[in-house]
């Protein structure tokens, strides 16, 4: 389905990312560097995916449940390939009504956090404030 939307398979980076040394083989000299935590530790979330990990607790969910009822942010990456921020925002709003969902978008790559931590933290400032 995204290869039709965008052009290409979204999710192909996936198989890659859950190789041991795939954080190892990424590590940026300045924003992923092994001094700062390096990609090894943001990947593991895919690996988890991959292998299913979560399927049993989110099994346990009552379907009533799926849809949340508390204020919640999402935070789109306005530079994200992967994550692209049109298809984030289509994918969250059946989930939400609208006075609970917040929508910001920070200008970087996928992990904003790691790339730009205080334009990330300001936006979660003014969300919890």
């Amino acid at each position: 389905m995204t290869t039709q939307m965008i052009g290409y398979p979204v999710f192909g980076y996936w198989h890659f990312f859950k190789d041991e040394d795939s954080g190892d083989l990424m590590t940026d000299k300045k924003v992923f560097s092994k001094e700062q935590g390096g990609y090894g530790p943001p990947l593991n979330w895919y690996k988890c995916e991959i292998a299913n990990l979560n399927v049993p607790d989110e099994a346990k969910v009552a379907k009533e449940d799926y849809y949340l009822k508390v204020p919640s942010l999402l935070v789109k990456c306005k530079y994200d390939p992967l994550g692209v921020p049109a298809v984030q925002e289509m994918g969250m709003k059946p989930w939400f009504e609208e006075e609970f969902l917040t929508v910001v978008e920070i200008e970087s790559g996928h992990w904003c956090l790691l790339e730009k931590p205080r334009e990330t933290n300001e936006a979660l400032e003014r969300f919890f404030e």
